[in-house]
């Protein structure tokens, strides 16, 4: 291919990706409304055009950010697994995973209660089980913190806090 080639070759192909860039000020004003009080405001502005491609319905928004922090809790608690199964932790190790075992559980638990809130419109409800999820989320890392043990899904625990404190946040705003 000759030089022209190559440049219309290159010319041609960046067009195409561009086409489908949304721009920044493409984002509507209400979803940057709606993250404005966010724990996370960028992570929930792209969680929803990423998932709900910029429907605005905030019940749609919370059931988003809830699956995102589910996400984030198996896969925290599948490193849990894989570390406990290792032979020879040390005890503090061991006992801050189970600690962790048990509160991710917990997360999952009132994961569950907190979608059939939304699904009801019991936002006070909601609230109370995604408020459990931080304080879950917090006493196993207290557990690591006391131990001084290294905190071996830390980007993990943080998507939990910051989804779970931007659903708190988005829920703020809708009627019980």
């Amino acid at each position: 291919m000759d030089s022209n080639g190559r440049l219309l070759f290159i010319i041609t192909l960046s067009s195409l990706l561009c086409i489908n860039a949304t721009p920044l000020n493409a984002i509507p004003p209400e979803l940057t409304q709606l993250c404005k009080e966010a724990e996370n405001s960028s992570l929930c502005v792209r969680l929803i055009l990423s998932t709900l491609h910029g429907r605005m319905d905030p019940y749609q928004i919370v059931v988003a950010q809830i699956d995102a922090t589910a996400r984030y809790t198996r896969r925290a608690l599948g490193i849990i697994d894989r570390l406990m199964a290792q032979p020879n932790n040390p005890k503090s190790l061991s006992d801050s995973l189970g600690e962790c075992k048990e509160q991710y559980e917990n997360i999952l638990d009132s994961i569950q209660t907190a979608l059939r809130s939304v699904a009801t419109r019991a936002m006070y409800d909601a609230r109370i089980a995604l408020g459990a999820v931080i304080s879950y989320q917090q006493t196993c890392e207290d557990s690591f913190k006391e131990t001084g043990a290294d905190f071996p899904f830390a980007r993990q625990s943080k998507h939990i806090f910051q989804f779970g404190g931007n659903c708190l946040d988005i829920m703020a705003a809708l009627p019980n």
